[in-house]
């Protein structure tokens, strides 16, 4: 065999020594072999992940020195501008007995239009358009004989001895030229203008460089277009060409034609373009850094050959998803010489990357509507004949899975030749060679039991048998979070536990299957899937095990009461202040006597600050206040000058999150201190306890640019309010403000759980429970009540698992809540 353009003819000790040496100047990728199959007679197929990037990687290695190798082009739906076809459709219709299509690639770049490829394209002989001399080409001839370089078409006709140069392959005739028509460009030529046409067909097969000898079919009555038949071509002339085809040309004479293609081989049989060559002579080629086609990560393609073309390369990488970025042209150039590559080029990559493996998309295209059309495609055909069942290969080969977890595992068989063979799906059977480590069905559905280790699936179909390797994964740890949290008996407090697995890896695990426990249950409960409330005040913790792993939580049960204190504001020894945008000089904080509404002395801020448009004047009185429970309000006395000052309190969570609360109204009340209001909300993502780092004051003014405002605020009483508590269905305490119906407790629940509500008015109120099929199954309140709060008990002993709906209507008042039983 040899190799056309880049061929170095050397010693072999001198080859290996740049083979080796090409090694060591390209970096080595750690590829990790997710799969690694026979897919015909010298022909494997690879799946690698690089997971520290992450790649996807697909590799397609062929022997081709054996006998039943050979490589083909497709077109799609072998036209040259008629439109784009998926690879794997393309690697469907070129696969039939005994001409089996072990895998496609798409080939070209092209126009997304009308589907025609970026450069010259050869199928089976025939070429089909002229060449882009810019942009380099892959060929192959009949005997595996390989060319990668940019390539120049000179394509001649010989007519009783006369050499006329031919114009192009495909395209539109204009005068005093001689154009060649084959079926890739319609079925019809379309030319209806006076000339000359002949259709030829070759007395043997079309090649590209070799004098092909053809036979004259027919000739065109003249003004008429020729209809194109697969496998010949019109001769389509105009001028004084014409004029002199006329005269020479008869039906059933021989004519010669040459289309020569340079520099490649001989006997030319396909070819593909594609842009860059980015292999030469076992070394990555120069390309352009600045080049974001270079440097940009994208899905690629790719072909390659080694060092003496005994073996080809078909390469495609995922991009543009989390599992795999795609590559740069010199992270691919790296990849193939190390996978042996000595001469390669990239095709049409990005959304058009495709590989197919016995008509099979095994890599992840990036397009969201999943494989693209493409223009053309390159494969490698098997014609291995048919022979009896000879291979069992179950699949996946090797597999790590946790505990409780599934794999499907499926199973084909080949002959000796690896082409598909059928066998009955209800003959295979499944066993394992440890059943300690789980079980698995008839269809091969492997289920993990809680048993660490390892062991085999075996498969066996007649006296054929293959097996698998499975993995169990343990339990590594559980992290439980929040790690320590305060509530209150009103707040429900949901836990997550997070189950690692041996290798550090997260596993879904469903909450109602991790055990959930309290150390002192007079503080509080907690439920099946980890939701927690509290009963009364005290500190308890959470405990969260999976099998033999467990981790604990510290929960603080704080019910606050009422309206609290939590500084009187006495003294400085809590508080600090700093300013922004203000006179330093003229603003300051210090402690008085009078005004003050608790204690012996307020806080006075006395300020100076020009005002700009472009930005806002502030003081902040920093603190690192705790506050007790979980207060619904904080509230601080401020005696204002008139001016409209803003006030936000500034909180952080226990997990130090940052939260700014902002009050109700300015503080603009110049004759006496009032109460200045901030909302706190009992959110979810708001780990309680809460610590007050600061309240800032935005300085309010008649905002007129460039005046210098001067003033005093002052500041007492902190305090904070707790919500009202409630642990009956009673309205003892003070009347709600709204309508108001609670999430149900525990949810999931089994086979109790309470809801309550409240409302502000007397009226009728029913409370009803729902299956979700909307048939209702129980009323649990169907009478008139005063405004108040309720809460009631629901049992689920006589009903099977599953979600069901409470619904209460109280007046004009109607809402829905889901809540699940688990049996």
């Amino acid at each position: 065999m040899k190799i056309t353009a880049n061929f170095i003819r050397s010693h072999s000790f001198l080859l290996s020594f740049l083979f080796v040496f090409s090694y060591q100047i390209n970096s080595q990728i750690i590829l990790d072999t997710v799969k690694h199959i026979q897919v015909g007679p010298g022909m494997y197929y690879t799946k690698y992940n690089v997971n520290s990037v992450p790649w996807s990687i697909d590799v397609f290695e062929a022997d081709m020195t054996n006998e039943y190798f050979s490589v083909e082009t497709v077109k799609a739906y072998e036209l040259l501008a008629g439109g784009r076809e998926k690879t794997s459709s393309m690697s469907a219709r070129r696969n039939y007995l005994d001409h089996w299509s072990v895998c496609a690639i798409n080939g070209d770049f092209f126009n997304l239009s009308t589907g025609m490829p970026n450069n010259i394209q050869v199928e089976n002989g025939e070429v089909l358009r002229n060449e882009r001399a810019d942009w380099p080409t892959v060929g192959f001839n009949s005997r595996n004989e390989v060319s990668f370089s940019n390539t120049y078409l000179k394509s001649s006709l010989i007519v009783k001895d006369t050499l006329l140069f031919v114009n192009s392959i495909n395209t539109t005739k204009s005068d005093n030229q001689i154009v060649f028509y084959n079926s890739f460009y319609d079925k019809t030529t379309g030319t209806t203008t006076n000339g000359f046409e002949a259709v030829v067909s070759p007395l043997e097969a079309w090649f590209a460089n070799d004098t092909i000898y053809c036979i004259v079919d027919s000739i065109t009555p003249e003004g008429n277009n020729s209809n194109i038949t697969p496998g010949s071509i019109v001769i389509s002339a105009s001028g004084v060409i014409a004029a002199y085809l006329w005269k020479n040309i008869a039906v059933k004479d021989t004519v010669k034609i040459i289309n020569n293609i340079s520099p490649s081989v001989n006997k030319l049989k396909e070819m593909m373009g594609g842009h860059p060559i980015i292999i030469k002579d076992g070394y990555s080629t120069s390309m352009d850094p600045n080049d974001s086609f270079v440097y940009t990560r994208h899905p690629r393609t790719a072909v390659g050959v080694n060092i003496d073309t005994t073996k080809l390369f078909f390469v495609t990488v995922d991009g543009r998803q989390s599992a795999s970025l795609g590559m740069n042209l010199f992270e691919l150039a790296d990849l193939m010489l190390q996978l042996g590559v000595y001469q390669g080029i990239n095709l049409d990559g990005g959304g058009s990357t495709t590989m197919v493996i016995r008509n099979e998309v095994v890599n992840s295209p990036s397009d969201v509507s999943g494989e693209r059309p493409v223009s053309n495609a390159i494969l490698v055909i098997s014609s291995a004949p048919s022979d009896t069942l000879s291979y069992l290969n179950v699949f996946p080969k090797s597999s790590e899975i946790f505990l409780g977890k599934q794999i499907q595992f499926s199973v084909s068989a080949t002959d000796k030749f690896y082409n598909p063979s059928f066998i009955n799906p209800y003959h295979v059977k499944y066993m394992l060679s440890d059943s300690s480590k789980g079980n698995i069905t008839s269809t091969g559905l492997f289920t993990a039991k809680n048993h660490p280790g390892e062991c085999y699936v075996i498969v066996s179909y007649g006296n054929l048998i293959d097996s698998a390797k499975v993995i169990v994964k343990g339990v590594g740890k559980i992290v439980l979070s929040p790690d320590e949290i305060v509530t209150d008996n009103s707040r429900i407090v949901v836990f997550t536990a997070k189950v690692y697995d041996t290798q550090d890896l997260v596993q879904e695990v469903l909450p109602q299957n991790i055990t959930w426990k309290v150390s002192d249950t007079t503080v509080g409960s907690i439920d099946i899937v980890g939701q927690f409330q509290g009963k009364q005040n005290g500190l308890t913790n959470v405990v969260s095990s999976y099998l033999d792993k467990y981790d604990t939580s510290i929960v603080r049960v704080e019910i606050g009461n009422g309206t609290v204190v939590i500084d009187s504001i006495e003294s400085n020894s809590n508080w600090e202040y700093s300013t922004e945008n203000m006179d330093s000089s003229l603003t300051k904080v210090y402690f008085v006597p009078s005004p003050s509404t608790i204690g012996d002395s307020s806080l006075k801020l006395e300020y100076s600050f020009t005002y700009l448009t472009s930005q806002f004047n502030w003081v902040y009185l920093n603190t690192n206040t705790e506050i007790f429970g979980i207060p619904d309000s904080i509230m601080l006395d401020v005696f204002s000058d008139g001016a409209s000052h803003r006030i936000f309190f500034d909180v952080v969570d226990n997990d130090q999150k940052q939260f700014r609360i902002s009050s109700h109204k300015f503080a603009n009340n110049a004759n006496n201190f009032e109460t200045i209001r901030g909302r706190i909300v009992s959110s979810s993502n708001v780990i309680f306890p809460l610590t007050l780092k600061r309240i800032s004051i935005v300085l309010g003014s008649s905002q007129v640019d460039n005046n210098v405002y001067n003033g005093a605020i002052y500041f007492d009483k902190l305090k904070v309010k707790y919500p009202i508590q409630t642990t009956s269905a009673s309205n003892e305490l003070l009347s709600p403000e709204s309508f108001l119906l609670n999430q149900n407790f525990p949810n999931p629940f089994n086979p109790e759980t309470k809801i309550s509500w409240q409302t502000p008015i007397q009226t009728l109120q029913t409370l009803k429970v729902y299956d979700i099929l909307g048939k209702e199954v129980a009323t649990l309140l169907n009478e008139e009540k005063p405004a108040g709060r309720y809460e009631v008990s629901f049992e689920g002993n006589h009903l099977s698992s599953g979600v069901y709906f409470y619904q209460l209507c109280a007046g004009n008042f109607i809402n829905t809540k889901k809540m699940i039983l688990l049996r």
